[in-house]
């Protein structure tokens, strides 16, 4: 199989292969990559550790990333209040719906 064809697909030779794939049959879509950044940091040994232990990660990557997109998770949530009042959308909803008033029982 042509190397641009696997690799435009992200599909490794292994895979290929182990599919006996023959080369004129396109391949299936790719399964999306997670694309990591490679970087330094510099951390607090001990709030790492602390952190690494309390979310239960197993790296310290793991944790960073564990807690970096709790930050972001959290920062959302607190957004929410921001929209209401917002005047965002107007109307009657029940109206809109066609919602029949609840009985009384």
């Amino acid at each position: 199989m042509r190397d641009d064809i696997r690799h435009r697909n992200h599909v490794s030779k292994f895979t290929i292969e182990a599919l006996s794939i023959p080369p004129c049959i396109p391949l299936p879509p790719a399964v999306p990559y997670i694309h990591m950044k490679r970087t330094n940091l510099v951390l607090d040994e001990r709030l790492l550790e602390d952190a690494t232990h309390a979310l239960g990660a197993k790296t310290y990557s793991a944790a960073v990333n564990t807690a970096l997109a709790e930050v972001i998770r959290l920062k959302k949530i607190q957004q929410i209040p921001h929209f209401f009042g917002s005047k965002l959308w107007e109307g009657n909803l029940t109206e809109m719906r066609g919602d029949e008033p609840r009985r009384s029982e």
